[in-house]
């Protein structure tokens, strides 16, 4: 039986939370959507030959944002978009035999939490291949599929536990130093949240203010140093590079990242 199809969503708009950046009172040190996924579909398809694509996504902001800019980018680079579906949280795995229908190449993943683990779990156990992007797959996700050694399984992110800078070991001999060898392993989600607090801190103590009109006043120009070096607000976003990590079993073999 086909699934129905969800209710349709309001446009999206530009997401402070998200990456979208721009919006008053936000400045989110996150990678924005047309930079965290899109530059690896244009190289990955062109590597791997992955001109067929589907693109799979929650529904919310994010995924809608990142769709819209990857859409442009793999038509541009002459690819065609065979599918796309955005789907309600926890109804990702039942979309399964639709997107093996369009016989893909390659899958833009933007699903998130358990329904990340839970599609590329089923689609390993389905005997499916097909180059699979992920933009919200980090260290904790991977262990939760089980590893991946079909070297089809990358994730597109900002920060990588074993990024080999000074400043992201420096940053690991820290944690381990003030939390334990048994600490939780490092990955980007819980990273991306010691940015947001150190980036409102750092604009508190510019600002010398708590108040929203000072706070933006003085977005712009405001650093902070982090596991990925030092990070500059500039029209209310950072910019730095997005790494490409491809599923080597239960870690992340770290390729080139993209400016």
């Amino acid at each position: 039986m086909t699934p129905p199809a969800p209710p349709p969503s309001p446009p999206p708009r530009p997401s402070p939370v998200r990456g979208g950046g721009g919006a008053p009172a936000s400045s989110p040190p996150g990678d924005p959507p047309a930079r965290r996924l899109a530059p690896g579909c244009e190289g990955l398809g062109a590597r791997r030959g992955a001109r067929r694509w589907f693109l799979l996504g929650n529904d919310y902001i994010w995924p809608r944002l990142v769709h819209a800019s990857a859409r442009r980018r793999l038509r541009a680079a002459g690819a065609t978009v065979v599918g796309e579906r955005f789907v309600r949280y926890g109804e990702a795995v039942r979309w399964l035999g639709r997107v093996a229908g369009t016989r893909p190449d390659a899958l833009l993943l933007t699903l998130i939490g358990s329904d990340l683990v839970a599609f590329n779990r089923a689609f390993a156990a389905s005997g499916l291949r097909a180059l699979r992007l992920c933009g919200a797959l980090e260290e904790h996700a991977l262990l939760g599929i089980g590893g991946d050694a079909t070297g089809e399984l990358y994730a597109s992110m900002g920060y990588f536990r074993d990024l080999p800078t000074p400043a992201s070991l420096g940053f690991s001999e820290r944690y381990a130093a003030r939390f334990g060898a048994d600490a939780p392993m490092l990955n980007a989600h819980g990273h991306g949240c010691y940015e947001a607090v150190a980036m409102l801190a750092a604009l508190c103590a510019r600002a010398g203010s708590l108040a929203v009109p000072d706070l933006d006043a003085v977005a712009d120009g405001t650093t902070i140093t982090s596991a990925r070096g030092t990070l500059t607000l500039l029209d209310r976003q950072v910019r730095q590079p997005v790494h490409l990590g491809r599923a080597d079993g239960l870690d992340f073999f770290l390729e080139k990242p993209f400016q």
